[in-house]
């Protein structure tokens, strides 16, 4: 009897060991492919990186655009760009101090060409998108499968294609500096709560970065004026002491004070009496200004705002007894709330064009960091769960699943973009040859109030569009600034010739195909008797014509063209200059005036 118990135990013995072994196994495979597709998201983070890259290439232009323009027509009118009155000189809601400096600098070094600010916009994510990916390291410890998980969901928020508008536009550095200096100044905070032992000096330098964030992000958009609240709140209840409490509260109420100095308030005292006297629709607007990342419908969306603020404080109170992330679990927690005013201020303030106005690209990015940090917050979740790995697993699998989707959808903030640039390039062209077109000039945003005198003081200064080499050709024989290219070079056809000013001058759209290179070619000049008298720009989408032509890989074939003087009787020849150096100008086709006139 005693031989079989024992050999009755031995077997169960070795039956509980395989079990185990066949756990272990399957763990040990789990993690396998969490590991894989942490580097998958990683990867599509890096990715989303180039395709944003790429759509500020594809859509650039150097003409200024909308508000892009004030920095010239103060310049116009003999302001010192760097002088404290216009730096500080209010902008509808707004203190801009910071996007004018990028502006600024831009025209004053930059020959208002729009590369330094796009530029800045790009390099302000990245710089955002590294501090928090030291954050994740240094506050929440995170390694391997959850840091690259981490930086790769993030990094697919801050460059996701859908807020093209902060992307392509120079303007819109005042969309993402408020985001950037906001976790930077949280992070200041942090460093000094999670120093308190260290030396005294340490601790004051983080605060004073911490503070100097704040002023920034307060004078870069109006939502940085929610940071202060935030931090005077959050230094006492982590009792950071009294001084340095009282040094945030000090900071923002003087800062506050000369921020509101002078202000005003709106010129239209109805739009705040309709966003005052209706809360419900305040919420609505803040709650479809979250979820427009996910869809374009109202009420979708609200619905999905609404759940998203949900979970993050189902989240944040469920995971507010950690130790080991605390750190990163507040900085998580005060982005979130600062994304959620941001939120409310701005349907305070565009409640009165209605809730459509929510879903405009520029409101994206504060959109996309609120779903960002909610995604950093589960990733939270997944390490104190019992069965973290499996959670983990399923929210990475989640995650692919948001890139395949964003995948299949970029194209069409690409196309908004890419054609955003198109007619701004043919409102350059026009202001080059001299044609006033005020129809393409409203596509481009450009104020017909600046055509006069902005306009005439970007030509005097070759600044701008008046910078690039096409408009030193104008005037100039054909032969004498390009190589003539063999016909068969390129393909097109003009499609419309129509009479502007009087007869003085003329558009033409159409299209042209470079076979050769396999992409449309660069632009556009017009000929009269072999000397150029027009320029236009190419990049219009025609899917039709694309349809028409087999051979075509690239529906952003279409041209809009001008000529001016272009009404004396004599044809008109329209050439397609091909990329490369030396520039090569191929013949598309020649128009006859009986075809116009």
């Amino acid at each position: 009897m005693v031989c079989w118990r024992y050999r009755g135990e031995g077997e169960n013995n070795k039956r509980v060991s395989g079990t185990a072994q066949a756990l272990r196994e399957r763990i040990s495979i789990a993690a396998h492919i969490s590991s894989a597709l942490s580097y998958v998201v990683l990867f599509g983070g890096l990715t989303t990186m180039a395709v944003a890259t790429h759509l500020v290439v594809v859509s650039y232009s150097d003409l200024p655009y909308s508000d892009a323009w004030t920095e010239v027509s103060a310049a116009v009118q003999g302001e010192g760009l760097l002088s404290p009155r216009w730096l500080w000189e209010q902008h509808n809601e707004h203190r801009l101090v910071l996007p004018k400096l990028f502006l600024a600098a831009d025209l004053r070094w930059f020959r208002c060409r729009q590369v330094f600010p796009l530029a800045g916009i790009l390099v302000i994510q990245l710089a955002h998108l590294v501090l928090l990916g030291w954050s994740m390291r240094v506050f929440g410890g995170w390694r391997g499968t959850t840091w690259n998980t981490g930086v790769g969901m993030t990094a697919l928020c801050f460059f996701c294609p859908s807020q093209w508008e902060n992307f392509v536009w120079p303007f819109q550095t005042s969309f993402v500096l408020p985001g950037f200096f906001a976790t930077l100044s949280f992070v200041g905070l942090l460093l000094c709560w999670t120093n308190l032992k260290q030396d005294h000096h340490k601790r004051a330098w983080f605060l004073v970065l911490s503070i100097a964030a704040a002023l920034a992000a307060q004078f870069s958009l109006a939502n940085g004026n929610l940071l202060w609240p935030l931090l005077v709140a959050a230094s006492a209840v982590l009792g950071l002491g009294r001084w340095k409490v009282l040094a945030y509260t000090l900071s923002g109420a003087i800062s506050t004070f000369f921020f509101f100095h002078g202000y005003v308030l709106s010129s239209d005292p109805g739009r705040l009496a309709t966003s005052i006297a209706s809360p419900a629709r305040l919420c609505e607007f803040s709650l479809a200004y979250l979820g427009s990342a996910w869809t374009n419908k109202v009420v979708p969306a609200i619905i999905i705002g609404g759940c998203g603020l949900a979970l993050g404080v189902i989240l944040a109170w469920y995971l507010r007894k950690i130790e080991h992330s605390r750190a990163l679990l507040l900085l998580i927690t005060l982005s979130l709330l600062f994304c959620l005013g941001t939120a409310a201020l701005t349907a305070f303030g565009r409640l009165h064009f209605g809730l459509e106005q929510a879903f405009a690209s520029r409101y994206q990015t504060p959109a996309l960091l609120f779903w960002g940090e909610t995604g950093l917050l589960l990733l939270l979740a997944a390490g104190e769960k019992r069965r973290s790995l499996s959670f983990l697993l399923l929210l990475q699998l989640c995650v692919v699943l948001v890139f395949a989707r964003g995948a299949y959808l970029a194209r069409y903030p690409i196309r908004q973009a890419r054609w955003h640039g198109f007619q701004l390039n043919a409102a350059g062209a026009a202001l080059m040859t001299g044609v006033h077109d005020p129809s393409q000039f409203y596509y481009a945003a450009v104020d017909l109030r600046h055509i006069a005198e902005d306009v005439s003081y970007l030509r005097q200064r070759r600044l701008s569009v008046f910078a690039e080499p096409a408009y030193t050709q104008l005037g100039k024989p054909l032969l004498a600034g390009f190589r003539q290219s063999p016909g068969e070079d390129c393909i097109g056809a003009w499609q419309s010739v129509t009479p502007l000013q009087e007869g003085n001058g003329v558009r033409i759209s159409g299209w042209a195909w470079d076979p050769e290179q396999r992409k449309a070619p660069s632009y556009i000049v017009v000929v009269r008797d072999g000397t150029i008298i027009g320029l236009g720009a190419i990049g219009d989408w025609r899917p039709t014509i694309r349809a028409a032509n087999a051979g075509l890989k690239s529906s952003f074939v279409g041209f809009t063209a001008y000529a001016r003087d272009a009404s004396r009787g004599a044809p008109i020849s329209i050439y397609a200059v091909l990329h490369g150096q030396p520039e090569q100008a191929c013949y598309i086709t020649t128009i006859q005036p009986s075809q116009w006139q």
